[in-house]
C-alpha cells in the first residue's frame, strides 16, 4: 500500500507539472534541434530521437575500437559529467524531463566535447 501510494502521488506529480507532455512540446523540439546540430561532426552517420529520447550513430572501426566506438565515448562522457548509455557504435541519450533549454545546450557542448577528445 504504501509503495502503491508513492507510485500514485509521482503521476500526480507527473500530471499537475506537465512533465508527461514536455518531450513533445517546445523542448522536445530544442532538443531535437541542438541533438541534429551535432551533424557536422564527420563521425558521425546517423542522429535520430523521438520526443527527449536520443541517439547517434558513430562511422564503425573495428580496428582502433573492435567494441565499438560508443564505447571510448561513453567513457569520455562520464568523465565530463554526462550519463549516457553506449551500445557498440551507438550513443543513447534520455534526459530527464526536467530539463531545461540552458541544460540542454550544457548536454550538447560536454557531448561534441567528449566525442572530440576520444575521436579528435
Amino acid at each position: 500500500p504504501v509503495a502503491a501510494a508513492a507510485g500514485l502521488a509521482a503521476f500526480e506529480i507527473y500530471e499537475r507539472e506537465g512533465l508527461l507532455t514536455r518531450a513533445s512540446g517546445p523542448i522536445g523540439k530544442y532538443w531535437e534541434d541542438a541533438l541534429h546540430s551535432l551533424r557536422d561532426i564527420p563521425h558521425l552517420i546517423d542522429i535520430r530521437n523521438y520526443g527527449l529520447l536520443g541517439a547517434i550513430t558513430f562511422a564503425p572501426d573495428p580496428e582502433k575500437y573492435p567494441t565499438g566506438v560508443g564505447v571510448p565515448v561513453h567513457n569520455k562522457c562520464f568523465e565530463n559529467g554526462l550519463l549516457c548509455r553506449a551500445v557498440a557504435d551507438n550513443m543513447v541519450m534520455s534526459p530527464p524531463l526536467t530539463i531545461s533549454e540552458r541544460e540542454v545546450d550544457l548536454f550538447i557542448d560536454r557531448l561534441r566535447q567528449s566525442i572530440a577528445e576520444v575521436l579528435g
